[in-house]
This record gives C-alpha cells, sequence and structure tokens, in this order.
C-alpha cells in the first residue's frame, strides 16, 4: 500500500483524496424522507434481502405450526381408534355374557322337563374342522356321561358324546359326515335316515320318490335308532329333488347352529334304554 502511494504523483493522490471526500460527503447528504444518502443505499441494497429472509422465516413458521397441528390431529386419531377399539371389545364381552346368560336361562327352564336324565353341561372349546367338528363340553363319566349319549340344546339335536373323559366330554356334531340318526316328517308319517353332509348341512336318505315331501317340512327324530328319543327336532328340509330314480335327494337345515352353543344338553338315558 505505502509502495502504492509513493508511485502515484502527487496530483493524483489529490485527486483521489478529493473524491473520496466528495463521496463521503455526499453519503452525508438527506433524501427527501430525512435519511442520509448512505442510509438510504443500505436501505434499497439489504431491504429486499430482509423481505426474502423474512418471508422465508413465517413460511417456516406456518409449515412448522401445520405440521405441529397434522401431528397432533393424528395421535389424537391414533388415541381415539384405540378408544374406539377398546369400546368393541367391551361390546363383544357384554354380548357374550347376554348371549350366555340368555342361553343358561333357557336352559333352566327346559331343565325339569328331563328331569334326572338330563345333565346341564357348558361348552368350553370348539374344533371346527371342515368334516369333524366337535364341542368340549364340562361333564364327564364323573357325571354319568358315556359315549353315545344324546346332546341337544332348546333348539334342537345337536350330536352325541363322542369321547368321555372324567369331567370333560367330546360331542360329535349331527352335520358331521358319518354321522347318522333315524328321523320322521312327523306331519307327513315320512320317514328316513338322517345323515351329515360335512359344513353345515344334512341329508334325509332313504326317502321314496314318490313321497309327498315338500320344502319347510320340519325332521325329528323317530326313535328308530335306539340312541335318540322320539320327536327331538333335527332341522327343516330346503331343498327336495325328487328327479332320481328311486330315492329323493333332501337337503335339511340343522336346527342348531352349533356355532353359537353356550350351554348344552347330554341325555343320560338313551332311546332304547329302561327307564
Amino acid at each position: 500500500m505505502i509502495h502504492l502511494l509513493r508511485s502515484l504523483k502527487s496530483y493524483q493522490l489529490v485527486s483521489a483524496l478529493l473524491v473520496l471526500n466528495l463521496v463521503a460527503v455526499s453519503l452525508q447528504f438527506k433524501t427527501n424522507r430525512g435519511e442520509t444518502v448512505l442510509k438510504s443505499i443500505c436501505a434499497n441494497l439489504f431491504l429486499p434481502l430482509a423481505s426474502t429472509a423474512g418471508g422465508a422465516m413465517a413460511a417456516l413458521g406456518d409449515w412448522l405450526s401445520a405440521f405441529r397441528t397434522v401431528r397432533e390431529l393424528k395421535d389424537e386419531n391414533l388415541a381415539l381408534k384405540r378408544r374406539l377399539a377398546e369400546a368393541r371389545i367391551q361390546q363383544q364381552l357384554m354380548e357374550e355374557r347376554l348371549d350366555r346368560s340368555a342361553s343358561l336361562e333357557r336352559m333352566v327352564r327346559v331343565l325339569p322337563e328331563f328331569g334326572q336324565d338330563a345333565v346341564l353341561a357348558m361348552v368350553t372349546m370348539r374344533g371346527f374342522q371342515v368334516w369333524d367338528r366337535t364341542l368340549t363340553i364340562r361333564g364327564g363319566y364323573q357325571d354319568g356321561v358315556v359315549p353315545d349319549l344324546p346332546v341337544l340344546d332348546t333348539r334342537g339335536v345337536v350330536g352325541r358324546i363322542q369321547l368321555a373323559g372324567p369331567a370333560h366330554s367330546q360331542v360329535a356334531l349331527v352335520t358331521n359326515a358319518g354321522f347318522a340318526l333315524a328321523g320322521i316328517i312327523q306331519s307327513r308319517g315320512i320317514r328316513g335316515i338322517i345323515h351329515g353332509a360335512g359344513r353345515y348341512h344334512l341329508k334325509f336318505d332313504y326317502v321314496h320318490i314318490a313321497a309327498p315331501v315338500k320344502t319347510g317340512d320340519w325332521i325329528h327324530t323317530s326313535g328308530d335308532d335306539g340312541i335318540f328319543p322320539p320327536g327331538l327336532i333335527v332341522g327343516r328340509i330346503i331343498e327336495a329333488d325328487q328327479s332320481g330314480q328311486y330315492f329323493q335327494e333332501i337337503k335339511v337345515q340343522p336346527a342348531v347352529d352349533a356355532s353359537r352353543c353356550r350351554y348344552v344338553f347330554v341325555l343320560k338315558r338313551t332311546a332304547g334304554a329302561a327307564p
């Protein structure tokens, strides 16, 4: 810097100083708004930048506020979903209790009709496979429950005892493939054999092609099989195909939906046993 000053001639140095002085003096002049020129220049240079930065900060603040609002709404939504799920569980439990209470009440009303020949048992487990559906009940040979005893509820036949343990037993359902019992359409005196068709239906077999079977007829136990006493409801005919050569193909809807059973009766005396 000193070398540069020394290299300048005196008139050049004086001229430079005069220019700098004029610039400094002019910067002190005030504009029409009462501001100095220097301040006005700085304002014009930095005001747009400050305005842009302020807008960016305001936008960032709005975004953060919106983010917090969305987060709060999301948390509230999750909390509401949890409360709704808990309420649904409580409702299901309440419906389960009411259903079980109503089932027990029906059983208690019907129980005197069977006297000492029936054991009231609670269903503790369900095994619903396609072709072999079972119920596990609380009641075993200590309570007089043995294999092949009829099992029913207030609506009709459920099945029969398949296995009996000391305190629990397994019930084979009437809809199981291979299950068979003697049935009759009481209003028409038409007899046949009821077979489990698997899943949720029954078949009423060995009914002559000319027998006057109609959709809606109810089928009861006839007592001819020596296990189920006569007069118990088994199901209702929902389809009767009379296009065969000798026998009709009759489809029956069971009277009892075993998936809804809460309590059942076990008849300790079969149709063929002495009273």
